[in-house]
């Protein structure tokens, strides 16, 4: 497992690093992808969410059980998420 796979826990493409048996070894992103800090925010979660607190993950990360990784600058102070 490379340093950057640990990150992609809980991501939808993370079926792709040998967790199948089809072709393809790792996820497609895996390779260019950065680790960031993002805020994780479920869609039915109700803001303010300024108490949440930031993890490293991936930029490329994409969650299908509901939750997003959110950019914590784009959390304004009022604790409301800015698109």
């Amino acid at each position: 497992m490379s340093d950057k796979q640990k990150y992609c826990s809980g991501c939808r493409n993370d079926f792709y690093n040998g967790r199948q048996n089809i072709s393809g070894d790792k996820c497609w992103s895996l390779a260019d992808a950065k680790v960031v800090s993002r805020v994780f925010i479920h869609r039915d979660q109700p803001p303010p969410y300024r108490n949440l607190k930031a993890e490293k993950t991936l930029a490329c990360w994409y969650g299908d059980t509901g939750m997003r990784a959110v950019d914590p600058a784009s959390i304004g102070k009022d604790g409301y998420w800015k698109l």
